[in-house]
């Protein structure tokens, strides 16, 4: 299973052997995280039509604009993040969610 994500103008690819790390179960702390950008990590976690990303941001960390071909949704668990989705900009803070469609 492949994720691609476009981060403005680079690609990053998470390719995933399902069959053989397909977990029932999710261990946070001990889940390795990869530096998709500076100051962004993310810790992921699938089955065979989901992907669950918890991402860890750096104060003041920009995520490039980018688009992906699934929706997406997520919850703030601590802090806040200012997000522009669909051209509607918000500041969202801890417990808020965001849905985002896919090709948005």
């Amino acid at each position: 299973m492949k994720f691609v994500y476009r981060l403005g103008t680079s690609y990053i690819t998470l390719d995933y052997k399902l069959e053989a790390q397909m977990q029932y179960f999710c261990d946070l702390e001990n889940r390795e995280a990869k530096e998709i950008a500076q100051g962004i990590h993310i810790r992921t976690f699938w089955g065979k039509e989901m992907l669950l990303a918890l991402i860890d941001l750096a104060a003041n960390a920009l995520v490039p604009e980018h688009h992906h071909p699934h929706e997406q949704t997520g919850t703030v668990i601590s802090g806040e993040i200012e997000m522009t989705i669909g051209g509607v900009k918000r500041l969202l803070k801890q417990g808020e969610n965001y849905n985002i469609p896919g090709g948005t």
